[in-house]
C-alpha cells in the first residue's frame, strides 16, 4: 500500500507540474532515439557482411555516442537542479505538515523515474521508426547504394536500457538524498532570499581576460612558438573555458554596474530593470552563462567542422585523384599498351602529361634508379626505404593546365620560392596534421634548403606507398641542380570521358601496368572509398551540432523560466503602479537579449578561434563553412529568443 501511496503521489506532481517537465521530456526524448540509432548501426546484423562499407560510420557513431552521453548527463543534471530549485517552498510545506523527509525523497525519487521512464517509452519507438530513414541518409552521405536493411538489433534495446535506466535510478537517488538532506529553515526562504550586487573582483576578471587572450593567441601563432598542434587545442580548450568562467563570474558584473551608474544611459526606457534584473542575479547565474557560452561555442564548431570535412572532401579531389588514372613507368611498351587499351574502350583521351619526379633516401641523397627497370622501381616504392619526393614548380604547372587547376595562379605564387628555398609538399592521403615544418632547414645532396611553405599539391594522387610520402618543391633551377645525371620516375596522368563508368577498363589496365593494382591511381578507387569515413563523419557530425544545439536552449530555457518565476511579484507590482504590458515586455525583450547575446557572441568568437585550429590542422581555408554555421546558429537563436521572451511574458501574468 505505501509504494502504491508512494507512485500516486509521484504521478499525480507528475501531471501537476507537466508544464515545466514539456520541455526535458522533448530533449530527453529525441536523445533516446538518437542514441538508439547509433547502437542500431553498430548492432545491425547485416553490418558485418558490409564491413569495408560502414567501417568508418561504425567508428564515427561510437564517437558520437560517447559526446552524446557527456552532454545528456549535463542536461540532466542541470534540469533537475532547476526543478529542484523551483520546489523548495512546496518541499518545506510538506515537512511542516509532519510528512517525514525519507517520504518525499521517495515521492520525488519515483517521479523523476517516471518522468524518465515516459520519454524511453516515446524515444524507443521514435528511434526504431526512424533508424530506416537514419540508414538511408547516412548511405547517401557516403555516397554508396548499399543501404542497411531495417532491423530491430535486440542488442541495441538492451544496451539502451542499460544506460538510460542507470541514469534515471542515479537521478532518482540523487532527488532522494537531496530532499533527506534538506533543512525546513533553508527551504521556506529559499524563495525569500534577497538577492544582492555580486562583488566585483577585478583580479579575477583580468585573469579571466588573460586566459582569453592568452588561448587566443595560441590558437593563432601557437605552432609558430613550436607546440605540438594537439597541444595547442587542449591547452587553448582549458584556457577558454576557465577564461570564460572568470569572465561571465567578474568582467560582467563589473561592466554592468558601471552602465547602472551611469544615469543618463540607465534611466532611458526600461534599461534600468532589465540591467538590474541581469547584475542582481549574475551571482547566480553567471555559471549558467558561461555553460551557455562554451555550448554556444560548441554547437557552431561541430557544425562549422562537418561542414569543412565535407569542403575537404571536394576540394582534396584533384589531391588525391588529379586525373581519371595515372600509373609510374617511363617504358614506352607499357605506355604504347596502355593507349591502345584505352583507344579500343567506349572511352575517349581529353588529356594525359608525364611527369617527373626523384626519391630521396633517409640520408638526403637522391636514390639512383638509373640501371632499374618499371618492375624494379616498384619493388623499390614498395620496400619504403625512401624519405621523400623531389620535383620542380614547372612539373607542377604542367599538372595544373592539363587538369585545369581552379586554383592554379594562387598555388603556383605559392609554390614560387628563392635559390635554397623550397616548399612541403604534404602527402595526399592525409587528413590533418599536427605539426608544422615551415621555417625548418632540410639536406638534399649536401646543401641545406629551407622550408618556406607547405601545401597539398596534386600530384601523382594516392598511389601505391608513395600516397603517404610527403615531398618537396624546387625551384627549376635548384632541381636540375639536384638531379644531376639522374633518371627521375615518370607519373603518366590520363584524364578520359565517362570516368564514372571506368571500371571495366581498369580491370584491363591492372594486368598492364608494372605493379598492377597499386600502381593505378583511379576516380573510381582510392577517392571514393575515403569519401565513405568522409560522409559518415559529415552526417554524424551534424548529428551531434543537433545534439549540442538542444544543449544550449535547454540552458536557456531553464535560466528563462527560472527567472521568471523570481520575477513575477515584482512585474505585478510595477504593473499595478502604471507601468504597462507594452513597456514591460520590452524590458523582457532586453533581460532576455542578455542572457542570449552575449553568450552567442563570445560562443561565436570562441568559436571563429577553434576554427583557426582546425584548419591548422587539415591545412585549409574553411571560413565559409565557418559563416555558413554561425548563420543559421544565429537564426535559430533569434526564432527561439522571441519564443522565450513571449513564454517569459505568459508565466509572468498568468
Amino acid at each position: 500500500v505505501k509504494v502504491m501511496s508512494v507512485i500516486k503521489l509521484s504521478c499525480q506532481f507528475l501531471r501537476n507540474n507537466m508544464r515545466n517537465y514539456k520541455f526535458y521530456l522533448l530533449v530527453i526524448t529525441v536523445t533516446v532515439a538518437i542514441f538508439y540509432n547509433f547502437l542500431a548501426l553498430a548492432y545491425n546484423p547485416s553490418v558485418a557482411s558490409l564491413a569495408d562499407t560502414y567501417m568508418y560510420a561504425q567508428i564515427a557513431a561510437v564517437l558520437c555516442m560517447n559526446i552524446l552521453f557527456l552532454v545528456v548527463i549535463f542536461f540532466m543534471w542541470h534540469s533537475n537542479h532547476f526543478f529542484f530549485k523551483q520546489r523548495e517552498k512546496e518541499t518545506g510545506l510538506y515537512m511542516l505538515m509532519g510528512v517525514p523527509t525519507s517520504k518525499i525523497g521517495k515521492v520525488f525519487a519515483v517521479e523523476s523515474v517516471v518522468l524518465g521512464l515516459l520519454a524511453f517509452a516515446i524515444g524507443l519507438p521514435l528511434g526504431i521508426l526512424t533508424s530506416k530513414l537514419f540508414f538511408m541518409l547516412l548511405a547517401k552521405a557516403m555516397v554508396i547504394e548499399v543501404v542497411l536493411p531495417f532491423a530491430i538489433p535486440v542488442a541495441a534495446i538492451r544496451d539502451l536500457v542499460l544506460v538510460f535506466a542507470s541514469l534515471f535510478l542515479i537521478m532518482g537517488f540523487y532527488n532522494y538524498r537531496a530532499v533527506c538532506k534538506s533543512r525546513l529553515i533553508d527551504l521556506i526562504q529559499g524563495a525569500k532570499r534577497e538577492q544582492q550586487v555580486p562583488k566585483l573582483k577585478y583580479m579575477r576578471g583580468i585573469i579571466g581576460i588573460l586566459l582569453i587572450a592568452v588561448g587566443y593567441f595560441l590558437s593563432l601563432k601557437g605552432q609558430g612558438l613550436g607546440i605540438n598542434l594537439m597541444s595547442v587545442a587542449i591547452i587553448v580548450l582549458w584556457f577558454v573555458c576557465i577564461g570564460t568562467y572568470f569572465f561571465f563570474g567578474s568582467v560582467l558584473s563589473i561592466v554592468l554596474s558601471r552602465l547602472i551608474a551611469h544615469k543618463k544611459l540607465i534611466y532611458k526606457g526600461e534599461r534600468l530593470i532589465s540591467l538590474s534584473n541581469t547584475l542582481f542575479r549574475l551571482q547566480n547565474n553567471y555559471k549558467n552563462l558561461a555553460m551557455t557560452t562554451i555550448l554556444c561555442a560548441a554547437t557552431v564548431t561541430a557544425f562549422t567542422t562537418s561542414l569543412a570535412v565535407k569542403t575537404y572532401a571536394d576540394h582534396n579531389l584533384l589531391i588525391e585523384v588529379p586525373y581519371s588514372l595515372n600509373y609510374l613507368g617511363r617504358e614506352l611498351k607499357t605506355k604504347k599498351q596502355v593507349q591502345q587499351i584505352i583507344q579500343s574502350s567506349p572511352h575517349q583521351i581529353l588529356g594525359q602529361v608525364e611527369t617527373e619526379f626523384l626519391l630521396l633516401d633517409k640520408q638526403g641523397h637522391i636514390m639512383d634508379l638509373n640501371e632499374l627497370d618499371d618492375v624494379a622501381v616498384q619493388k623499390v616504392i614498395a620496400d619504403k626505404n625512401y624519405g621523400y619526393m623531389i620535383t620542380s614548380v614547372g612539373q607542377i604547372q604542367k599538372i595544373l593546365e592539363c587538369i585545369d587547376y581552379p586554383q592554379k595562379d594562387k598555388l603556383l605564387k605559392q609554390l614560387a620560392c628563392e635559390s635554397g628555398e623550397m616548399t612541403l609538399m604534404l602527402s595526399p592521403g592525409i587528413i590533418g596534421s599536427t605539426i608544422s615544418s615551415i621555417g625548418e632547414v632540410r639536406t638534399i645532396q649536401g646543401k641545406s634548403y629551407k622550408i618556406k611553405n607547405e601545401s597539398k599539391v596534386p600530384f601523382i594522387g594516392n598511389i601505391g606507398p608513395l600516397s603517404n610520402t610527403f615531398g618537396y618543391v624546387l625551384n627549376d633551377v635548384d632541381y636540375m641542380k639536384v638531379k644531376g645525371e639522374q633518371q627521375g620516375i615518370i607519373n603518366n596522368g590520363i584524364n578520359i570521358s565517362d570516368q564514372e563508368e571506368c571500371l571495366p577498363l581498369l580491370t584491363q589496365l591492372v594486368g598492364t601496368v608494372p605493379g598492377g593494382e597499386s600502381n593505378l591511381n583511379n576516380y573510381m578507387g582510392h577517392y571514393l572509398y575515403k569519401y565513405k569515413l568522409v560522409g559518415s563523419f559529415y552526417f554524424l557530425g551534424l548529428i551531434i551540432s543537433i545534439v549540442f544545439m538542444l544543449a544550449t536552449f535547454s540552458t536557456l530555457y531553464f535560466k528563462v523560466l527560472s527567472d521568471a518565476f523570481s520575477d513575477r511579484q515584482q512585474y505585478t507590482m510595477l504593473k499595478k503602479i502604471g507601468m504597462t504590458e507594452q513597456e514591460i515586455l520590452k524590458s523582457i525583450y532586453m533581460q532576455i537579449g542578455i542572457a542570449f547575446v552575449l553568450p552567442a557572441v563570445v560562443g561565436a568568437c570562441h568559436a571563429f578561434m577553434a576554427n583557426q585550429v582546425f584548419e591548422k590542422f587539415v591545412k585549409g581555408n574553411y571560413l565559409m563553412d565557418y559563416l555558413t554555421a554561425l548563420g543559421l546558429f544565429i537564426a535559430l537563436m533569434i526564432v527561439y529568443y522571441i519564443g522565450m521572451s513571449k513564454k517569459y511574458f505568459r508565466l509572468i501574468f498568468d
